[in-house]
């Protein structure tokens, strides 16, 4: 995104031809962009994307990075100061060894919305109510109470190679009632989720898993989260 185009010249430059893709295609609400937070130029950077009224937020990979908690890193104090000031949100792309450092990191930045992508990626292969699993409730708990939200995307459903569900159904049941519908919103995660299953597998398998809310609740989990998050 913004980080091809500076990556050719120092220079401030307009735009991306891409950048009017809402204006050419009505149903793209928001983009999500890419800033990295260490550089001296951050807080340029971030002025840039949100002077772009396409741009609703940013995200980066924390989960890749061999520090854990690479999150809490003073280096990265000033960007998300920055981030926190603008009106851009922060997409949170953890695993569940990265949650205590993004609480850290709360602590650090008051102010930065949150939503964490992928329900922290927990694994089908935790014992029911073994520590693993304690300690990503606890995390997501806590993150709850600060005001993030959660997102219930793609998080691996693949066991053996296979297309298995039914595993994840009590991680969507705990962060229901860890978030509630009201701090939970659904993604496609479309075309990742086409290395897992189809696009109907996935949908279907979301709607199984929330059989049980209101139709209110759905109304919340299917869209409402997402627009009063991101603004759209």
């Amino acid at each position: 995104m913004a980080r091809s185009s500076f990556r050719r010249s120092k220079t401030k430059q307009k735009p991306p031809a891409w950048w009017r893709w809402p204006g050419e295609h009505e149903w793209i609400a928001g983009v999500i962009g890419w800033v990295d937070l260490v550089r001296p130029d951050a807080t340029e950077r971030l002025g840039w994307l949100t002077s772009q009224p396409e741009v609703v937020g940013m995200r980066n990979w924390a989960m890749t990075r061999s520090d854990p908690l690479w999150l809490a890193s003073a280096d990265l104090d000033d960007g998300f100061a920055a981030l926190a000031a603008s009106r851009l949100t922060y997409d949170a792309l953890v695993n569940s060894s990265n949650l205590r450092a993004l609480r850290d990191r709360l602590a650090r930045t008051p102010g930065l919305r949150v939503c964490i992508d992928h329900f922290a990626y927990p694994r089908p292969d935790w014992p029911h109510g073994g520590r693993e699993e304690q300690d990503w409730i606890g995390h997501l708990s806590a993150l709850a109470a600060e005001g993030c939200t959660i997102k219930l995307s793609g998080f691996g459903h693949k066991v053996d190679g296979r297309w298995q569900p039914h595993l994840f159904s009590r991680y969507v049941d705990i962060v229901l009632d860890v978030f509630g519908p009201e701090q939970t919103m659904w993604a496609s995660n479309w075309p990742t989720v086409l290395t897992e299953c189809s696009f109907r597998d996935w949908y279907d398998a979301s709607r199984d898993w929330t059989a049980g809310l209101s139709v209110d609740e759905h109304g919340q989990l299917f869209g409402g989260t997402a627009r009063s998050f991101y603004g759209v």
